[in-house]
C-alpha cells in the first residue's frame, strides 16, 4: 500500500531515516512503528520534514545543552559528542550554530549538523549524524609517516610552502605571521564510500592533510588510513573551469578609477586601503611578479588585463558586501587576490580557485592580447564564489556536491555580472564576453549539460570513482540542473522536461532568487549535500525570507519540479488505500501534485478526521468508505508544491 510520507508523525520518521542513512521509500505501518524514537518525538513538531527537524514551539534550550540532554533523540552514544565550530547571526534574527560530531574525541569528517534558533527558541535543525560508530581511534601510523605517504601520492614538482613568495602571501592574507601552507595532520574518521550512503560500517581512522602544490598549481585534501598507511580518499580543494574552452575577446567597461600602492618610483596593483586588500599580480610562469607603472596611468597594453581583474575584484567584493553583508569570500575580510597571465594544469585557457592557495588564478589565453585573458566578470565572479562556497557549505568537489559547488559559482558569477553592469545587459550564459560560451542557463543541453535530473546529458555518479579524467564525476556537467532551476525561478518559464512532466513557473526576479540561493548555500547545505538537500534547503530559505506558503516558496518548489529534482518520491503523485486513521488523532495525506484515494478498499475509520490534500487535484474513487463518526476534508492547495 502506498501511504503518504508527509503525515504528522511520518514526517518525523522521514527525519529519523535521514539521520541513520536508511533509504526506505515505502514501509508498512508495522515497519514504521518499529522505527520510532520517543525522545525525538518529545521535542519535535509534527510538521517536521525528511531532512529538516522542526522543534516544538517554545522550546528554550541552548544547542550545546540540547545535545548533552537529548543524546538518545539523536542516536548518539556515550562516546559521541557534538561540538560547535561556528555560530552566526543573520539579518532575519536567526542564529545558526554548526556542529561536528566527535567520536572518542576524534572528528567525524562527514558529519555536520545545524541548529537554527530565533529569540532564544529552537526553530529547526538539519544535517548529518552518523550513529553506531565502534572503532579504535589510536593510530598505528604516525603523522609524519602519514604525511610522507600523502606527499608520495601527490608527487608534485614543487609544493606551495616551498615558494617563498606564496608563504609571504598566506601570512599577509591570514593576518598571521605563523601561517603556512605546510600541511598539518588532523586525525579524523572518514568514510571509504564514494557514494552518498555514509554509515558507521564504512568509517576509517585517518590522517587528513591539506596539500597545496605550486608546480603544478593544485590543492587536495588527502586522507591516509591511520592503521595501514594507505591513501583512503583524495578530495580536490582547487576548483577550476572547463579547460576545453576556446579563446576570444573581452568586453571592457570603459574608464576605471582605482587605488594602488607605491614602492620607490613604481606603482603596483595592490589596494590595501580596504580591509580586505585587493591585489592583482602577474603569475609570470609561476614566479609571481608585480604589475608596475611609473606614471600611474596604466595605459600600456601589458597592464590592461590587470586593470580588468582589479575592476572585477571591486565588483565581486561590493556585490557580496551590499547584497548579503558578507565581508569578502571568507566573511572574515580575507584578501582578494587574483593572479593573471597564468598557466593552469598545463592550459592557458582555464581559471581556478585554490590552485595557488586561496586566490584566483586566471589563464592567459592563447595570445598576448589582454582581451584574451580569462578575467571576464562572470568568470572572475565564478572563481571567487568558489571561495565563498569553501567558507560556507564546503561542498566536496565531486559527484552531486561538486556539481552544486560549480552551479553556485555559475549562479553568483552571473549575478555579479548583472550587478556590475547595472542589470542593463542581462544574459544567461557564462564567458560570453570572450565569444566562447561554456554554459547556458536557459538551454544547458546546448553545451552538453542536463536540464533535468538524471535526464539527457546527465553524468551518472552512481558507482563513479572521482578523478580528473572524469571531471570528478561530472561536476561541470551536472551543474546544469541547478543552473536551469535558478533561471526558471528568476525569469519563469513553461515546458516539458525529460521526464515528460509539464511545468509552469512564474519568475520571482533576480533579487529574490539570489537571496534564496545564498541563504541555502550559507545556512542549510553541508559538505556532502546533493540536489535533494539543495531542494530542501532552498525551500526552507524561501520560507525563512518570505513566509510559509508564500508565492516565492511555491515557485521554488515548482522550479525544482521543472528540473526533475524530488520527483522520484512517492508523495508527489500520491495513492492512498487501505484503512485511513491507524493513529488516534487527525491525519493529513498529501500529494505535492495529485492525490488519489481509492481504487482499492479504502476506509476512513470511525472517529478519525482525515484531510486529503494536493497541490493540483484530489480524486476519490470507488471503493471508498467513510465510517460513521469520521470526518474527511478534501482540498487543493498550491502550497503543497513546497512540501517534502
Amino acid at each position: 500500500m502506498k501511504t503518504l510520507l508527509k503525515l504528522n508523525r511520518i514526517g518525523l520518521l522521514g527525519l529519523l531515516l535521514i539521520l541513520v542513512y536508511v533509504l526506505l521509500p515505502q514501509l508498512s505501518m508495522g515497519q514504521q512503528s518499529k522505527l520510532w524514537n520517543k525522545q525525538l518525538i518529545a521535542i519535535a513538531d509534527d510538521n517536521s520534514r525528511p531532512g529538516l527537524l522542526r522543534f516544538k514551539p517554545g522550546l528554550k534550550i541552548s544547542p550545546d545543552v540540547l545535545f548533552k540532554e537529548q543524546k538518545a533523540a539523536f542516536d548518539l552514544s556515550e562516546n559521541d559528542n557534538m561540538i560547535a565550530y561556528r555560530t552566526e547571526k543573520d539579518t532575519l534574527g536567526f542564529t545558526h550554530t554548526r556542529f561536528h560530531q566527535y567520536y572518542k574525541g576524534v572528528k567525524v569528517e562527514q558529519s555536520d549538523f545545524f541548529i537554527h534558533e530565533k529569540d532564544d527558541m529552537l526553530k529547526t535543525a538539519n544535517g548529518k549524524i552518523i550513529p553506531g560508530i565502534n572503532l579504535d581511534v589510536n593510530p598505528t601510523y604516525s603523522e609524519n609517516d602519514a604525511l610522507a605517504a600523502a606527499l608520495k601520492s601527490i608527487n608534485a614538482e614543487e609544493y606551495l610552502w616551498q615558494n617563498t613568495d606564496a608563504e609571504l602571501m598566506v601570512k599577509k592574507q591570514r593576518k598571521n605571521e605563523s601561517a603556512t601552507y605546510y600541511p598539518k595532520g588532523e586525525l579524523v574518521l572518514m568514510s571509504i564510500s564514494e557514494s552518498d550512503i555514509i554509515s558507521a560500517s564504512n568509517m576509517h581512522l585517518c590522517w587528513a592533510f591539506d596539500i597545496y602544490t605550486h608546480k603544478p598549481g593544485d590543492a587536495n585534501r588527502v586522507y591516509i588510513e591511520a592503521k595501514q598507511g594507505t591513501v583512503l580518499r583524495t578530495i580536490p580543494l582547487s576548483m577550476n573551469c572547463d579547460p576545453s574552452v576556446a579563446s576570444g575577446t573581452t568586453t571592457w567597461y570603459g574608464a576605471y578609477n582605482f587605488r594602488v600602492s607605491k614602492s620607490g618610483s613604481n606603482y603596483f596593483m595592490k589596494d590595501d586601503c580596504y580591509t580586505p586588500t585587493w591585489w592583482v599580480r602577474n603569475w609570470n610562469g609561476g614566479s609571481y611578479a608585480e604589475y608596475n607603472d611609473v606614471d600611474n596611468l596604466w595605459n600600456a597594453s601589458s597592464n590592461q588585463a590587470a586593470v580588468q581583474s582589479m575592476w572585477g575584484i571591486d565588483k565581486v567584493y561590493w556585490y557580496y558586501k551590499s547584497k548579503f553583508s558578507r565581508n569578502s569570500w571568507d566573511n572574515s575580510n580575507g584578501d582578494l587576490i587574483a593572479l593573471n597571465n597564468a598557466t593552469i594544469s598545463g592550459s592557458v585557457n582555464n581559471a581556478c580557485w585554490n590552485c595557488d592557495g586561496n586566490v584566483v588564478t586566471l589563464g592567459a589565453g592563447n595570445t598576448s592580447a589582454p582581451t584574451d585573458d580569462w578575467n571576464t566578470i562572470d568568470c572572475e565572479g565564478h572563481e571567487f564564489t568558489h571561495g565563498v562556497v569553501q567558507a560556507t557549505a564546503g561542498l566536496h568537489y565531486n559527484k552531486e556536491s561538486g556539481a552544486l559547488n560549480e552551479s553556485f559559482a555559475d549562479i553568483f558569477g552571473t549575478c555579479i555580472e548583472r550587478y556590475a553592469e547595472g542589470y542593463a545587459n542581462a544574459d544567461w550564459t557564462l564567458n560570453e564576453d570572450r565569444n566562447s560560451i561554456i554554459r547556458d542557463f536557459v538551454n544547458p543541453k546546448t553545451y552538453g549539460q542536463p536540464d533535468t535530473y538524471a535526464g539527457t546529458n546527465w553524468y551518472v555518479v552512481t558507482g563513479c570513482t572521482p578523478s580528473n579524467g572524469n571531471d570528478q564525476c561530472g561536476v561541470h556537467t551536472n551543474s546544469g540542473v541547478q543552473n536551469k532551476w535558478f533561471y526558471l525561478l528568476t525569469d519563469g518559464g513553461s515546458g516539458t522536461n525529460d521526464n515528460g512532466d509539464a511545468y509552469s513557473v512564474s519568475g520571482i526576479g533576480i533579487a529574490k532568487a539570489e537571496a534564496i540561493a545564498y541563504r541555502n548555500l550559507s545556512v542549510y547545505l553541508n559538505s556532502t549535500s546533493g540536489f535533494a538537500a539543495s531542494r530542501t534547503g532552498s525551500l526552507q530559505a524561501a520560507e525563512d525570507l518570505y513566509g510559509v506558503c508564500s508565492n516565492e516558496a511555491i515557485q521554488v518548489g515548482k522550479a525544482w519540479y521543472a528540473v526533475g529534482v524530488g520527483m522520484g518520491e512517492t508523495y508527489y503523485d500520491q495513492l492512498v488505500t487501505g484503512n485511513l486513521g491507524w493513529a488516534l488523532f487527525a491525519l493529513t495525506y498529501q500529494g505535492v501534485n495529485t492525490l488519489t484515494a481509492g481504487t482499492l478498499n479504502t476506509t476512513v475509520l470511525s472517529g478519525i478526521t482525515v484531510t486529503l490534500r494536493a497541490g493540483n487535484k484530489v480524486s476519490v474513487k470507488s471503493p471508498f468508505d467513510a465510517a460513521s463518526g469520521s470526518i474527511t476534508n478534501i482540498k487543493t492547495d498550491p502550497c503543497s508544491f513546497t512540501a517534502h
